[in-house]
């Protein structure tokens, strides 16, 4: 994964081919799936960016899933460009991968001493209503691997690939006043788990109807399944001497 230090980077090019991509230096951070995009580190001189790349998953997943997934990241990412917490997106690398900024920071854990969980809460909800207030949802905030915090407690949210850009005139408009509460209730959740004594009575009880709920929230089983219909071949074959 690893190239000439000489060879051309993806860093210099504002739209770097696959190719240059290829010559670069590389950290790979999830290989992928035949239903999971490959997460790549790319190093350059303007510092470590992040390809997300679905040309590793199974040919039917990425056609009817994975670039569907990559467009709507793209366009979410793109209608969010400039807001603080958010990556931000370099382009389009080809009609299967996205490059974009890489952040340093820690997925959200209950191991964070208090006083940075009440700022990451704190943090979160304000990003969230800055989604909102740019008329994007992302709708799966409820994985706190969405949700990275820095040393200090400020919060970056990542992974849109189940973001909408709606807006806010029209039926669309409407759709989001709709959604948004999902983004919302996945906050009170974390609040739940992470520093439950910052809820009130309201809270409590809200977030305990919120989890009887979650229970019939779908998109999170669509992974599994995917893995159950078209990566049992390739598991076998990784496991095969």
């Amino acid at each position: 994964m690893v190239a000439n230090a000489d060879s051309p980077t993806a860093a210099s090019d504002p739209h770097p081919t696959r190719d240059a991509i290829g010559r670069s230096p590389q950290r790979l951070l999830h290989p992928g799936s035949a239903t999971k995009a490959a997460i790549v580190v790319v190093e350059g001189p303007e510092g470590p960016r992040l390809m997300k790349d679905v040309s590793v998953m199974h040919p039917l997943v990425r056609a009817i899933y994975g670039r569907r997934v990559l467009r709507r990241e793209e366009r979410a990412l793109t209608a969010l460009d400039g807001m603080e917490g958010v990556p931000k997106l370099y382009g389009r690398i080809d009609g299967d991968a996205l490059l974009m900024e890489f952040i340093t920071a820690e997925t959200l854990r209950r191991q964070f001493d208090k006083s940075r969980l009440t700022k990451a809460c704190v943090a979160l909800a304000d990003r969230v209503a800055s989604l909102h207030g740019r008329g994007v949802v992302h709708l799966d905030l409820r994985q706190k691997r969405n949700v990275l915090v820095d040393a200090e407690g400020g919060v970056v949210i990542i992974d849109f690939q189940s973001a909408l850009v709606l807006g806010h005139s029209g039926w669309r408009g409407l759709l989001l006043r709709l959604l948004a509460p999902l983004d919302r209730m996945a906050v009170l959740k974390h609040r739940a788990r992470y520093v439950p004594e910052s809820l009130d009575a309201n809270d409590q009880k809200r977030a305990r109807r919120l989890h009887r709920l979650g229970q019939l929230w779908f998109f999170h089983r669509l992974g599994p399944l995917l893995r159950a219909l078209f990566g049992g071949s390739r598991r076998r074959s990784q496991r095969s001497p």
